[in-house]
């Protein structure tokens, strides 16, 4: 059983319980805590996830940029980077950067 299958074996029972009549205030406010806990680890799990994907391409099969060309921007930005499409290909894509470095005027 993985993280996820806990997590969503566990908010079942929780749902379950919270569903009984009569349930005593107290155990229906930590039941409810406990539903907020589990949402968190779920989003953990699911950011831990991602960054491990990111981490280990070869493992997982994921993107990866593998390289960059051209000339840095004051960001130190690349002009161009290379994206493998996963680990292992000879070939990768080149994409390159069409507007500067821009972020929400607060």
């Amino acid at each position: 059983m993985n993280t996820q299958d806990f997590i969503n074996n566990a908010e079942y029972l929780i749902r379950q319980c919270l569903n009984q009549k009569n349930i005593d205030p107290i155990m229906e406010a930590w039941l409810h805590d406990a539903c907020l806990d589990l949402a968190k680890a779920r989003e953990k799990d699911i950011r831990t996830t991602q960054i491990l994907c990111k981490a280990f391409p070869e493992k997982s099969g994921h993107f990866f940029i593998c390289g960059e060309a051209g000339e840095k921007d004051s960001m130190g930005l690349p002009e161009k980077i290379m994206v493998c499409p996963t680990y292992g290909l000879d070939g990768f894509a080149s994409y390159k950067k069409y507007t500067d470095y821009s972020a929400p005027e607060w």
